[in-house]
């Protein structure tokens, strides 16, 4: 029995098969393993493990080939401009590690020349020489908010920046400020003033210490109005529905108070005939005597006797 499965008819007819600029010529067994031969049309001849060719059905480029179509497509990204690094030379040279990595020779808008890893400019991962941490954005308006004081902590540059409508307050780095400074699409929004998606088709605004608010600090809009008209937070057992079906029409005209315990979907001006008639049928003495109170410390409603049953002496 054969020590793999491939058999020695399988790997002769592979031989002379031809992809990737490589051709099949013969196969040895090392050890367990099985290695095709193979010829480049370029570069002579190099191994490949029956494993890469059954991955495909198809001879992988040598390395040599891959390196030399990677550089090419680093030649066409010489002269082109990311964020405030334009490239001027891309090189091959060892990392503090010993790995061998592609630099890009980038000079900054600010005039520095400094050597970048390519793949970290190309990808957008750095976008100036340092520059953008020291520039002076105090009291300039990018997008709703306005840059105030300048906050060092760790090495690393923010900002405090307050919103203009609602005096919002939140920490931005400083290379994000001066990335947005001149970037129309992607101005600063601030998320407490501006009413955000929601989910579901509904919308959300962001207050994080409102009691109806989700663990992400956003409060669905149309709870929101409803609760303001209340003068209160929604209970968990009530819902807000919009009369005509439209998600987007939050005017309080369009909005009614749902009760979604049992029965579901129904009004609360329907609930309240339906609770008179359940205590009426099963303690109709409730109704006359007793009222419901929510205590303080439990958070739970507990009945409470109205008049006081005389004692005995």
């Amino acid at each position: 029995m054969p020590r793999n499965k491939y058999t020695n008819e399988y790997l002769d007819s592979l031989v002379g098969i031809k992809s990737n600029n490589r051709t099949i010529i013969r196969h040895k067994s090392k050890n367990t393993n099985i290695i095709l031969i193979c010829k480049c049309e370029k570069h002579g001849e190099n191994g490949v493990s029956i494993q890469r060719f059954k991955k495909n059905n198809k001879l992988p480029y040598c390395k040599e080939c891959l390196i030399e179509s990677r550089n090419k497509e680093r030649q066409i990204n010489i002269g082109k401009k990311y964020g405030a690094l334009t490239i001027i030379d891309i090189h091959i040279k060892k990392t503090k590690s010993g790995l061998k990595r592609a630099f890009a020779n980038t000079k900054c808008e600010c005039g520095t020349i400094k050597d970048i890893l390519y793949m970290s400019v190309l990808r957008g991962h750095t976008k100036s020489c340092g520059c953008y941490a020291h520039a002076n954005l105090a009291n300039k308006k990018i997008g709703d908010f306005v840059a105030k004081d300048k906050i060092i902590d760790k090495n690393t540059t923010y900002w405090r920046c307050v919103c203009e409508t609602c005096s919002f307050t939140r920490l931005y780095k400083a290379k994000i400020l001066a990335t947005r400074e001149n970037n129309n699409y992607k101005k600063l929004i601030c998320c407490k003033c501006n009413v955000r998606a929601f989910g579901h088709g509904y919308r959300g605004i962001y207050i994080p210490e409102y009691k109806n608010s989700n663990v992400y600090g956003y409060v669905a809009y149309h709870v929101y109005v409803m609760s303001q008209y209340l003068g209160r937070p929604l209970f968990p057992w009530e819902k807000v529905h919009h009369k005509n079906g439209d998600k987007l029409d939050n005017r309080i005209e369009n909005l009614e108070l749902w009760y979604k315990g049992h029965p579901p979907g129904q009004r609360i001006e329907d609930m309240i005939e339906y609770w008179i008639e359940m205590l009426s049928l099963y303690k109709p003495e409730a109704l006359q005597l007793e009222y419901l109170i929510k205590d303080p410390q439990t958070e739970k409603l507990e009945i409470i006797n109205i008049q006081k049953e005389p004692t005995c002496q």
